[in-house]
């Protein structure tokens, strides 16, 4: 009996020993795993870490084209609104030169019967008038110009009501005019190169601005 017992001690002590091996074996196997689920969470972190810096710096980038793109709309819609003032003017432009024709008209229908001297004059008026004209077209083709030749025509409207008084010494007056219409075609020819440049830089803005939508439409991509 005591043998038997002896063998059943001895068969729990052999049953405890595997179970102790076994519980041994699935510590080292759950250490293991502790270490791999360690590294991969080291790793994993390391990763969300370097995705949030790229994140930022994105959005930071994104941040600055956007002022960009503001800056450059900005730009353009003064651009813009100046182009419509000198639309304006240019409106006020027409009305001063048609008053300017009206008086050369009349001057031209007062003094048609007066001497040789007189009739030269007008002929002059008549060629001054011409040129007016030529002027109005091309004033349509620049826009930039028109304030200075608003008050270019103004001026020039003020002298021929002067010159109403002055008939009696034409001569003096033709060379003025002559003078003057000569000063006219230097200022539009200065007019017509600030217009050009103006058109150019309009146009170099508005290639930018294309270029950095395009960009900011990539980026967003």
């Amino acid at each position: 009996m005591l043998e038997t017992k002896l063998s059943e001690k001895n068969a729990f002590c052999s049953a405890l020993q595997e179970q102790v091996s076994r519980s041994k074996r699935s510590y080292v196997i759950l250490r293991s795993k502790k270490k791999l689920l360690s590294h991969a969470n080291a790793g994993l972190d390391s990763f969300v870490t370097e995705c949030k810096h790229k994140l930022q710096a994105s959005e930071s980038r994104l941040g600055e084209a956007s002022k960009r793109i503001c800056s450059l709309q900005e730009q353009v819609s003064f651009f813009q609104q100046a182009v419509m003032r000198v639309n304006l003017e240019k409106e006020c432009l027409h009305s001063s030169l048609a008053s300017a024709e009206t008086a050369l008209r009349s001057l031209e229908t007062t003094y048609r019967a007066s001497t040789s001297s007189v009739e030269e004059t007008r002929l002059k008026l008549q060629e001054s008038l011409h040129r007016q004209k030529q002027l109005s077209s091309l004033v349509q083709q620049h826009q930039e110009e028109c304030k200075s030749l608003k008050m270019v025509l103004a001026d020039m409207s003020e002298k021929l009501s002067c010159r109403e008084k002055e008939l009696a010494s034409a001569a003096v007056v033709r060379g003025n005019m002559a003078s003057q219409i000569k000063e006219l075609e230097d200022e539009h020819a200065r007019l017509r190169h600030e217009n050009q440049a103006l058109e150019d830089h309009i146009g170099d803005l508005e290639v930018k601005l294309t270029s950095q939508l395009e960009l900011h439409k990539k980026t967003e991509e």
